[in-house]
């Protein structure tokens, strides 16, 4: 069952406390900052997707995460299947 990003900003944690209670502010002021992606904060939506992700290994087809985004990427492509790899270089 997916943990609602919501429902961390209530952690007792101490290591979240500090992002956490920032995260809203962070979130209104840096939304439409597009001078680099390490200058933006992630949504909520991102946020509970990296909070709910899988961290098997994928070398062994062992991730659901990378497999389902395979999946999505062959059907958007009208292809039968699609691989994931890390880098540009490695496709060539």
């Amino acid at each position: 069952m997916p943990i609602p990003i919501d429902s961390l900003t209530t952690t007792t944690d101490d290591y979240l406390q500090i992002p956490l209670s920032n995260l809203k502010k962070a979130q209104i002021r840096s939304s439409s900052d597009f001078r680099s992606d390490v200058v933006t904060v992630p949504t909520s939506e991102v946020l509970e997707a990296m909070v709910n992700a899988t961290f098997y290994d994928e070398i062994y087809e062992g991730d659901a995460t990378v497999a389902q985004l395979e999946q999505k990427m062959a059907t958007m492509a009208g292809k039968e299947a699609a691989l994931w790899v890390v880098s540009g270089t490695q496709v060539s």
